[in-house]
């Protein structure tokens, strides 16, 4: 028996330690960064691998150029998938900004009924932190059945109200966060002396020298640590590390790729805040009377995101891969033709 036939008789996806070696090499460019598209780009890259060794498998001319023909889709490959999915991460984006835009409409219906703010934390008559601000909010966020359960005699993780931990409300989850989700809120206040919540009590809106413009309510958090009924939020000090902080707590999400998270300002719009905004411009954003000068909307123009080593040269790096991996491939089925010019003769 010829070593074609022996091929043939071969399954094609019989791979060897290369052919995993050069799985990988495709696929860890994408997996790498995590982000849905570019996951999406390494299953796509790894079914032209796959349909590579079908092709090889026929031994055939006209399968040697389908894997030419394979090859000119995989360089366009990740352009037409980028495409179509980056409206997707656009809408989960979008999703969160409508998130905070909620949580602000109920801010302002507190805001309304009781003339100031809530507290970032109910206190008992001992000074412990009981429940938090986004329990306050329940009857302000279609949350009224929800409330009807809550015993505000006990504190928020007590016998009674540890059972509503799984009902968490969806506006306090980021749709783009694993992580995110019953029991754990991607949003939190930012709190503490200075800011629009002060320890020793709560401000109304008209309360903010700075202007509610000028002023940040509330911020997003990747990987959430924070229970919903939690009282507990970030504080100046977690501001200091700045966004996406490497370790801690901090301003952070997971939208394109870290470059920035969704913020609540106190006049109720959403905006997303770069990355590349450093602490102390943070700091001033979230204090009411600092009497800072801050254009909100030239912040990411002013201080564009960071980018980690993966996306800036991630892509280029993905493309090099590409290309020379994918010229091996389409010319190594000639190259086996030439190898075993009987094959095409026995096809016949």
């Amino acid at each position: 028996m010829s070593d074609h036939n022996v091929h043939r008789n071969t399954r094609p996806f019989n791979f060897d330690l290369r052919d995993m070696l050069l799985a990988f090499v495709f696929l860890a460019p994408f997996i790498a960064d995590g982000a849905p598209w570019r996951l999406a780009l390494g299953g796509y890259w790894l079914l032209m691998i796959c349909l590579g060794r079908i092709i090889l498998w026929t031994r055939s001319r006209l399968a040697a150029a389908g894997v030419v023909l394979v090859f000119c889709m995989g360089v366009c490959g990740p352009i037409i998938p980028a495409m179509l999915l980056l409206p997707y991460a656009g809408i989960e984006r979008a999703l969160c900004m409508n998130n905070l835009k909620q949580i602000g409409v109920a801010l302002q219906g507190y805001e309304e009924t009781f003339r100031r703010l809530p507290r970032a934390s109910v206190r008992d008559e001992n000074g412990t932190p009981m429940h938090s601000w986004r329990v306050e909010l329940l009857p302000y966020m279609e949350g009224r059945s929800l409330w009807s359960r809550y015993n505000p005699d006990e504190p928020w993780n007590g016998p009674n109200n540890s059972k509503l931990s799984a009902q968490m409300p969806r506006e306090y989850a980021c749709p783009r966060d694993p992580d995110a989700g019953p029991p754990m809120t991607s949003y939190v206040a930012i709190v503490g002396s200075g800011t629009a919540w002060p320890d020793d009590g709560s401000l109304r809106l008209d309360d903010f020298p700075d202007g509610a413009a000028n002023t940040l309510l509330l911020a997003e958090v990747a990987n959430p640590s924070i229970h919903w009924m939690e009282p507990r939020d970030l504080t100046l000090a977690d501001l200091a590390q700045g966004m996406q902080p490497h370790e801690g707590m901090g301003v952070s999400s997971k939208h394109n790729s870290g470059q920035g998270a969704c913020v609540l300002y106190a006049d109720g719009s959403v905006r997303f805040l770069s990355s590349g905004v450093p602490p102390t411009i943070l700091k001033s954003l979230a204090t009411v009377d600092g009497s800072e000068e801050v254009d909100r909307d030239s912040l990411r123009q002013k201080y564009p995101p960071k980018l980690s080593w993966a996306n800036k040269y991630g892509p280029g790096l993905s493309l090099a891969i590409i290309l020379v991996t994918g010229i091996l491939l389409a010319f190594r089925p000639f190259r086996k033709l030439e190898e075993n010019p009987e094959s095409e003769s026995a096809e016949t």
